[in-house]
């Protein structure tokens, strides 16, 4: 359920947010890794979002300051294209490593995260 992040960021919240409601009563396991599963992509989701506010901010103000919208006005494409993949890429590693975790009968542990829902 959390890969949903990979078709659009909000569906990694949306989807475990509704699987996790639908299951938090069968057992105190599930609602566990339900809720850390949730806090951690609603966390990523909210860094993301930040993070594309503030590129598409700036760029806003430098178009607004020079008056055209040249490549070179919004910043260096390769590295907001790498903040972000460097995001998904972590993004993924954790889901990977939890998973490998829980098929193993460990608990799961995301790091970092905002507890939204404790």
């Amino acid at each position: 359920s959390s890969l949903g992040f990979l078709l659009f960021p909000l569906l990694g919240v949306i989807i475990p947010f509704i699987i996790w409601i639908f299951r938090k009563d069968k057992t105190e396991k599930i609602n566990n890794v339900g809720r850390d599963i949730f806090n951690f992509q609603l966390s990523w989701s909210i860094l993301a979002l930040g993070l594309y506010l503030f590129f598409a901010g700036r760029a806003f103000y430098r178009i607004q300051q020079a008056g055209d919208i040249s490549p070179s006005i919004t910043g260096n494409p390769a590295i907001v294209f790498g903040i972000f993949g460097f995001l998904y890429v972590c993004n993924l590693i954790m889901i990977v490593i939890n998973t490998m975790r829980i098929m193993s009968g460990k608990e799961t542990r995301y790091v970092p995260v905002i507890r939204f829902f404790r």
